[in-house]
C-alpha cells in the first residue's frame, strides 16, 4: 500500500538539443556562434585531432572542451577557425547534456586554390629591360602571352616576377633555366636564362610548367630568338 505521504518519483528531464548547424564553407579566420538553450548541465566538445583548424573560445583561449551548468536562458560560444590550407578540413561540435550526446554543428573549411602569376620585365623597342623610378625592373601588368628571352649584351634573359600561394617547381625546355629560389611561396624575382649550349638555330618557342608536387597548376608559352 503506497500512502499520501510517499514520494513521487521524480522524472528524469530529457535533454533539450539544438538543431544541428551545418556550414561547409567556413572562411580562415572566422569566429562563429553558436547558441542554445542547456537545460541540463553540459559539456561541449570538439575532436582534438582538428584542433589546428577549429577550437572552442572561452576567455579568449583555445580549447577542446567547455563545460558548464544548466541554463533557463540562451548561451552562446565561440568555435575559433584556422588558416585554411590546400585540403579540406573539417570538423564537429558535440554537445553533452543528461549522458546523451549528439552533433550539434558540422563545419568545413574549403581548401585553398594553387594561384600563381607570372608577370615579365617590359622592354622597349630595341629589346632592353625597362626600369621603375627605383631602378627596380619595370614588369608587365598582366601575365604575357608570351615569355620572350631577350639578348642582354651576354646571353638571352628575361627577369620575371612570380607570385604564388603554394611551393613549385618548374620544367624548362631544354634551351632554358631559372635560378629559382628554394622557397617559393609568395612574391620572388629571378631570370629566365637560355642555355648557351643548348641554343636553337631557329626561333623557338615552347612552354614551361608550373608543378605542385605532380600536379601541373599552370603553363606558360616561353621563345627565345
Amino acid at each position: 500500500t503506497v500512502s499520501c505521504d510517499d514520494p513521487q518519483p521524480i522524472e528524469p528531464v530529457t535533454p533539450a538539443f539544438p538543431e544541428l548547424v551545418e556550414n561547409l564553407a567556413v572562411q580562415a579566420g572566422d569566429t562563429l556562434a553558436l547558441t542554445f538553450t542547456p537545460n541540463l548541465d553540459w559539456e561541449l566538445t570538439v575532436p582534438k585531432d582538428t584542433m589546428d583548424f577549429f577550437w572552442l573560445i572561452d576567455g579568449g583561449f583555445q580549447y577542446d572542451k567547455i563545460s558548464r551548468k544548466a541554463s533557463e536562458e540562451a548561451v552562446t560560444v565561440y568555435v575559433g577557425v584556422g588558416k585554411a590550407d590546400f585540403e579540406n578540413h573539417t570538423s564537429t561540435v558535440k554537445l553533452t547534456m543528461g549522458g546523451e550526446t549528439r552533433i550539434i554543428a558540422s563545419y568545413m573549411l574549403p581548401a585553398l586554390e594553387k594561384s600563381i602569376k607570372i608577370q615579365s620585365c617590359q622592354v622597349d623597342e630595341y629589346g632592353s629591360w625597362l626600369f621603375d623610378e627605383n631602378g627596380g625592373y619595370l614588369y608587365t601588368s598582366e601575365e604575357p602571352e608570351v615569355i620572350n628571352l631577350v639578348y642582354s649584351g651576354s646571353d638571352f634573359r628575361i627577369p620575371v616576377k612570380v607570385t604564388s600561394n603554394f611551393e613549385y617547381t618548374i620544367e624548362f625546355p631544354t634551351w632554358a633555366r631559372a635560378d629559382i629560389p628554394e622557397k617559393t611561396v609568395g612574391e620572388n624575382e629571378f631570370s629566365i636564362y637560355g642555355v648557351p649550349s643548348e641554343y636553337p638555330l631557329t626561333e623557338t618557342s615552347d612552354k614551361i610548367v608550373i608543378k605542385s608536387g605532380s600536379e601541373v597548376i599552370a603553363e606558360y608559352q616561353i621563345a627565345i630568338p
